[in-house]
């Protein structure tokens, strides 16, 4: 064993700074992902659900699938029915899972004589829970709400029609429909989408949010390019199979995503082989601003991969040397075992002795001074 020895230590100093390099790297990883609130909408919910597991698909759809809104409460009866075959249930006044439709268009606004484009996104009830943005006056539609006539203005565009941003429950015309406004937002929690949301300059690029409800008044053909949905997931692509069975189109017309555990450290050195194809947009498929913004946080990891590979591999190859140094070394270890425990043993017995003659002597140094 002695001839391995500097081996050995070189290779436990190496192991330790390839430890150390792999946890720098870690929160590194950690903070380019972790400010991406739309890829953790799975936790968020698991945390208010209970003990079962969530999973969060993400189901990007072609512009000429013909996939609508209208379609989506079908599709939410299918998941409903074979997550009740599976025996699970909603608890009593909550949901037992998220769905959300997104579509973008353009719509004029105007207030008076004011009028301003802006970039609209059309959004199922559930978007901002899995979306979370940080509002400013008002507050968004969620939930079973009917908000058929009801908006969600940004900044820009609020300042550009009102002058302010305190106009919730003011009204506005959209699409020569006169509609409430329901608050005001400064945009995504995350910055990294924030800047995906409004690419240019954030306090002049307006857009605003709409229902589902209402997009279907103003456009009933109108093309969902999204489909998002936090289920439960007890057990590995449970999830996924459930919306590939239940939301279907042709081969090349849509694209399925896990985003849970999209930045775990395995999943990170799964896509090293598969990082040169994850850009922004590719074939008739349209990615939405929060998923541009996940797309170049894949790009920034995979660096990092290489580090991730490296270091688990270097600490790796130092366990398994060693293990061999051990396997060729058994038959001497297991002499030097025996016999450091044979002396272990005498060593305690011959404590035992001592113990035991100095009880006697103190107990015939009582009886002495008895007598």
């Amino acid at each position: 064993m002695k001839k391995y020895s500097k081996a050995l230590l070189i290779g436990l100093i190496i192991s330790i700074i390839s430890l150390a390099i792999f946890g720098i790297t870690m929160l590194v990883k950690n903070g380019i992902s972790g400010s991406l609130e739309s890829q953790y909408a799975a936790e968020r919910w698991q945390s208010d659900s209970g003990e079962v597991r969530y999973g969060q698909i993400s189901c990007f759809i072609a512009e000429d699938a013909g996939f609508t809104f209208a379609q989506i409460p079908q599709i939410e009866q299918s998941i409903e029915t074979k997550l009740t075959e599976d025996s699970y249930a909603a608890p009593e006044g909550a949901k037992l899972f998220l769905s959300s439709g997104f579509s973008e268009t353009e719509q004029e606004y105007s207030v008076g004589s004011v009028s301003v484009n802006a970039r609209t996104y059309c959004t199922g009830s559930d978007f901002f829970l899995i979306h979370p943005h940080v509002m400013t006056s008002g507050w968004y539609y969620t939930g079973d709400e009917l908000m058929e006539s009801g908006v969600i203005l940004n900044e820009a565009l609020a300042f550009k029609l009102f002058g302010g941003i305190n106009v919730a429950g003011m009204k506005v015309t959209m699409g020569g429909r006169e509609c409430v406004v329901l608050g005001v937002t400064s945009g995504p929690v995350s910055e990294k989408e924030k800047k995906q949301w409004t690419p240019e300059d954030p306090a002049d690029e307006p857009c605003a949010y709409i229902s589902s409800d209402f997009s279907m008044i103003l456009d009933p053909e109108l093309n969902v390019t999204c489909y998002e949905l936090v289920l439960p997931n007890p057990v590995k692509d449970y999830a996924i199979q459930i919306a590939e069975e239940c939301v279907s189109f042709p081969e090349g017309k849509i694209e399925f995503l896990q985003n849970t555990d999209r930045y775990s450290v395995v999943n990170i050195v799964k896509n090293l082989s598969s990082s040169s194809e994850r850009v922004i947009k590719t074939g008739t498929v349209y990615y939405p601003y929060w998923e541009n913004a996940a797309r170049i946080a894949d790009r920034t990891c995979v660096p990092l991969a290489f580090i991730f590979a490296v270091t688990a591999g270097v600490v790796a190859v130092y366990i398994l040397f060693v293990i061999s140094i051990l396997f060729i070394n058994k038959e001497k270890l297991i002499k030097s075992g025996i016999l450091f425990a044979g002396a272990k043993i005498s060593e305690a017995k011959l404590k035992l002795k001592q113990i035991h003659i100095k009880k006697r002597r103190k107990d015939n140094e009582e009886n002495n001074d008895q007598i």
